[in-house]
């Protein structure tokens, strides 16, 4: 959902192009909650510093992946809904938990990123959890196909 109707028609898409496509992807992420799984991910992964600014999210992310959250969340309330992104979200952690989501995956350290494990755990504990390898959290070296943490309001949760 990172694209608005805004920026659609430089690529040749009109206003109800998108609107299919976000009805489309609203029923996608339903229809995984109807399954039953653990949880729904939206993928943001171009939504981070290095390709728009704070600004631009703001305005041309958060108001659709609210949206996409909202109506998740109104059909299956307790399913639980978390976002990946790629890069430098360290100057938006706010904005993203204003999306609804409950969860962030993944933290980028520099280069790739703009934020660290440490950094991030006031802004976003109590809030939102946090997906991160036990490599990023420097409890093991990283490897392929390892286990995965989940740091919340409670304790941490291990993922396979």
């Amino acid at each position: 959902m990172c694209f608005s109707p805004g920026i659609l028609p430089s690529q040749g898409c009109t206003e109800q192009d998108f609107r299919i496509g976000q009805a489309l992807t609203i029923k996608a992420r339903c229809c995984q909650a109807a399954a039953g799984v653990d949880a729904v991910l939206v993928s943001s992964a171009f939504a981070g510093g290095g390709l728009i600014s704070r600004n631009d999210y703001e305005i041309f992310v958060l108001p659709y992946e609210k949206k996409l959250i909202d109506e998740i969340h109104a059909e299956y309330p307790n399913v639980k809904i978390y976002t990946h992104t790629c890069g430098a979200i360290g100057d938006r952690l706010d904005l993203m938990l204003r999306t609804g989501s409950e969860g962030i995956d993944t933290l980028d350290p520099l280069p790739l990123g703009a934020v660290e494990l440490e950094e991030a755990i006031p802004t976003l504990q109590g809030k939102a959890f946090i997906k991160c390898l036990k490599h990023e959290m420097g409890k093991r070296p990283p490897h392929r196909g390892g286990k995965s943490s989940m740091i919340g309001p409670g304790p941490v949760v291990n993922r396979r």
